[in-house]
């Protein structure tokens, strides 16, 4: 498992045994989001508006994007290319492994565009969240096509809650953390289908009302991997339990771990390497 450490400029790994290994960046590289490519990881930093590309060894490449906008999240999607979530930019930048860049709009001005997943029906998911500290809105999920071409859905949810990082299940749904601005709202793990945009929401257990869960990925162990804001992962459908073990909104399955790491770095992205 590979994930960021936002706010010390680092990128670390973590073995299914809890070994964990950490690569430093330049400082203000701040990285965000996370992509495993071929025997490389691919991450976006959000402090330099770059692409990096880190070996399995730590040896780092970096590729600045042609305009200064503040990319987050990012994903391989299925025509091969690399694709961007721009915050400040309102957009979604499709890179190839050469670091040629197209940029597209989400069709939301003010929108803030976080995460993305590559979707199992061939499309990009993205996190839209910009009005996070508002209580009353809500969140959206875009869909965007390879074309470029945006349809909005409501994240689900309640107001005050709204979408950070997305994956795929092994379902072939999206899994995504929606967090509470408020702290009466949020810490749970929400479900989407991509065939109608319907969704379900699963309560996170925490004791911080802001410490909700933040990145996400699918492991190959069948689980959903989460980060919470802090030092804390936890793992969704642990002990061999079905997707349908889990009541909406009831809590997440008793078999369910955290490992908590040194440090405070602030977990944004995670994924596994191929």
């Amino acid at each position: 498992m590979w994930f960021t450490e936002r706010y010390c400029d680092k990128v670390g790994k973590i073995t299914p045994a809890g070994i964990v290994t950490e690569y430093s960046l330049p400082a203000g590289s701040e990285p965000y989001g996370i992509a495993a490519g071929s025997n490389v990881m691919w991450f976006t930093e959000a402090g330099t508006h770059k692409i990096g590309k880190i070996s399995m060894a730590g040896a780092v490449t970096q590729y600045a994007m042609p305009a200064a906008g503040y990319p987050a999240g990012i994903t391989f999607g299925r025509d091969g290319n690399l694709w961007i979530a721009d915050f400040s930019l309102d957009s979604v930048w499709k890179m190839s492994t050469l670091g040629v860049f197209t940029k597209y709009s989400i069709g939301i001005s003010n929108a803030g565009a976080e995460w993305i997943a590559a979707g199992s029906d061939g499309n990009l998911w993205v996190t839209v969240n910009r009005r996070r500290s508002d209580p009353s809105f809500q969140g959206k999920i875009v869909k965007v096509t390879t074309a470029g071409i945006s349809t909005a859905y409501s994240a689900g949810g309640s107001p005050g809650e709204t979408p950070w990082d997305i994956t795929v299940g092994p379902d072939g749904d999206l899994w995504y953390s929606l967090f509470g601005m408020t702290g009466a709202e949020g810490n749970k793990i929400a479900r989407m289908s991509v065939a109608d945009g319907s969704t379900q929401t699963f309560k996170v257990a925490s004791g911080d009302p802001y410490s909700g869960p933040w990145g996400i990925t699918a492991g190959y162990d069948g689980n959903i991997w989460y980060s919470q804001r802090g030092s804390t992962i936890g793992k969704v459908l642990a002990g061999g339990q079905s997707i349908s073990a889990v009541s909406p909104d009831g809590g997440l399955p008793s078999g369910g771990t955290k490992i908590t790491l040194s440090g405070t770095g602030f977990m944004s992205g995670m994924t596994v390497s191929l």
